[in-house]
């Protein structure tokens, strides 16, 4: 939650700089991802266990909307994004198993940018919520539906079609806080933490 108030107040900072009319604008997109997850198995006398290199990928589809301001020189924006993934990740191990699936996330993201040759280059800074199902076979205590907050940052462009219509291309890389898992049997835990990257296109309907 600290992430989300940080985000949402630089956000606010930058609108109040622009004193102009908002134009309003809806879009849908496509896109591969793929997910990092190092944990820490914490367990009393054997010690700590450290692992990284946890990965799941898939496709994910989504819708986002938003307000720009600005001119074409220099314009910000302010976008609410939704979408589903089927990122999964699965392992067994001497009898255990540990199953990871990415389900829905949404966030808020502040795009800062300017126009080169009609293309409309972006920054981006937001927070991303995430739903993580997570099996890790240590107890009943399974972390099912988790959903930490994270910071993500980003880069993308929008090509135009027309007056109403655009192309947009991005990439944007998200760190997640930490989600805990501890046995109810035992003082095991299990601690993860996610890392995601994205590549996506979408198609922008901007209404002036």
């Amino acid at each position: 939650m600290r992430t989300f108030k940080v985000v949402v107040s630089c956000g606010f900072l930058a609108m109040a700089s622009m004193n102009v009319a908002a134009d309003p604008y809806v879009g849908v997109q496509l896109g591969h991802e793929d997910f990092g997850f190092d944990f820490i198995d914490k367990e009393p006398g054997f010690g700590d266990l450290k692992a990284e290199g946890l990965s799941a990928s898939g496709y994910s589809g989504g819708v986002y909307g938003g307000l720009r301001f600005g001119e074409d020189a220099r314009f910000f924006a302010v976008e609410l994004n939704v979408s589903g993934s089927n990122a999964a990740y699965k392992e067994s191990f001497e009898g255990s198993e540990t199953t990871i699936d990415v389900k829905n996330s949404y966030g808020l993201g502040f795009l800062f940018g300017t126009t080169v040759n009609k293309a409309k280059l972006y920054g981006l800074l937001g927070a991303q919520r995430t739903d993580f199902k997570i099996d890790d076979s240590i107890g009943t205590d399974n972390t099912d539906d988790e959903q930490p907050w994270g910071y993500r940052v980003g880069i993308g462009a929008e090509f135009p079609l027309d007056d109403m219509m655009a192309i947009r291309a991005g990439w944007n890389r998200t760190f997640y806080g930490e989600i805990e898992n501890e046995s109810p049997f035992s003082d095991r835990q299990f601690t993860y933490e996610p890392e995601q990257s994205q590549f996506h296109v979408g198609l922008t309907v901007a209404f002036k």
